[in-house]
């Protein structure tokens, strides 16, 4: 079996959120109310949080309609964002 491709995402970017939230946990990512280890995604209206594999902190990727407004990296216990990204590549979850 193949492993899947990341997924890039940008800000700006036009993106479905069903469609990427779908995807990722296709990817192996799991639903949690909240983040707190890598291979979770929380969802909250237009607001996603995922922890991605090898990444250090969780990144919140905001959604305006069907643009993504912004990608920041949070603190995983607190939530607070600490670091704006123009882009996240999100490699699928271990275990796929």
């Amino acid at each position: 079996m193949t492993r899947p491709e990341p997924i890039k995402i940008c800000r700006g970017q036009a993106l479905d959120l069903t469609g990427t939230v779908r995807a990722l946990t296709e990817q192996g990512y799991q639903r949690v109310a909240k983040v707190s280890d890598p291979g979770e995604i929380a969802v909250r209206g237009g607001v996603v949080d995922v922890f991605p594999e090898g990444f250090e902190a969780p990144v919140r990727i905001e959604w305006h309609g069907d643009t993504v407004a912004g990608i920041r990296s949070v603190h995983p216990f607190t939530g607070r964002p600490f670091l704006d990204h123009e882009i996240a590549i999100l490699l699928p979850a271990a275990g796929l």
